[in-house]
């Protein structure tokens, strides 16, 4: 099966499964996750209040734009505890994002495994070179993440960093499984 970033991929192992985000996903748990305070304290979705109608909006952009914008779904409760968005830059580089919902599960196995598996999948199944990550200052958490999985510090900005990892400096593989997903909502 030849992936490329506008197909749509479930990717699952033993403590999570990335599934395509759908309408149902937006939920009212879902929304209280995205308006968290605490939670979103370093996201840009933090400064605005979320709404139905908003992240309906911004799930039409991700499928416009062709991203891969996946539920991370705990596999043992069968819950979502976040998001994760692939975003293609150019050929070679995307983006990659995630929020984790609960604050039960940051910095878990499996938040990690989740983070992992779409790095894993980016540059074994889509083939991309680099991919680039940012992180607030003050959240540690997710600076301690992206160092732990192999990105370098590349720019210093005035609230945040920009964080960069190169497909040969990529050492923490992970086994998962890949399925198609033909079913979008």
């Amino acid at each position: 099966m030849k992936a490329e970033l506008n197909n749509q991929f479930i990717l699952k192992n033993k403590h999570v499964t990335l599934k395509p985000f759908e309408k149902k996903n937006i939920s009212e748990r879902f929304l209280t996750y995205l308006n968290n305070k605490k939670i979103n304290q370093y996201l840009e979705i933090g400064r605005k209040k979320q709404t139905k109608k908003s992240a309906l909006n911004y799930l039409h952009q991700m499928r416009i734009k062709k991203y891969h914008y996946w539920a991370i779904i705990e596999n043992r409760k069968k819950k979502l505890i976040g998001t994760i968005t692939l975003r293609k830059k150019n050929k070679n580089i995307a983006y990659l994002g995630y929020m984790i919902g609960l604050k039960k599960y940051h910095g878990s196995k499996h938040s990690d495994n989740a983070f992992r598996m779409a790095l894993d999948f980016s540059f074994k199944k889509l083939n991309l070179k680099k991919i680039l990550g940012g992180a607030a200052k003050g959240n540690t958490g997710a600076i301690f993440n992206v160092m732990r999985n192999g990105f370098k510090l590349t720019k210093k900005k005035k609230n945040s960093f920009l964080f960069s990892l190169i497909k040969k400096n990529f050492k923490r593989r992970i086994k998962y499984e890949v399925f198609e997903f033909n079913s979008i909502s």
